[in-house]
């Protein structure tokens, strides 16, 4: 019940105009056989940076073999009209394996002026 990750979580695009949908892909292992996964993302409360649902979090559940699984995520970002632009913004990952142990990535996004 431990997670390998084979290929570190990478965003395409890095660099955003917002709103903007975004793919994280991943490539993971299990010591079992298959487990379930949890994926909580979270993007920091110091930006106007929400994802499409207006929330601040969003989460995905997938299965991970022993074999190397590739995992692809879809998020979409939007700026609330309120709040100023940043120039760049982290996603943070936190995966939970079947146990409830958490892995945390980090990715960095950097956001495009001219568009808010």
């Amino acid at each position: 019940m431990a997670l390998k990750i084979i290929q570190d979580p990478k965003a395409s695009p890095t660099t955003v105009k917002l709103p903007r949908r975004i793919e994280i892909d991943m490539i993971l292992s299990s010591t079992e056989l298959s487990e379930k996964c949890r994926f909580v993302y979270t993007l920091d409360d110091d930006h106007d940076v929400v994802f499409d649902g207006g929330s601040k979090q969003d989460e995905r559940d997938n299965e991970v073999a022993r074999a190397a699984t590739p995992i692809t995520h879809r998020l979409s970002l939007v700026q609330r009209s309120t709040g100023d632009k940043p120039s760049s913004i982290q996603l943070i990952q936190d995966i939970f394996d079947g146990i409830g142990t958490r892995t945390r990535t980090r990715i960095k996004l950097t956001i495009e002026r001219g568009q808010a």
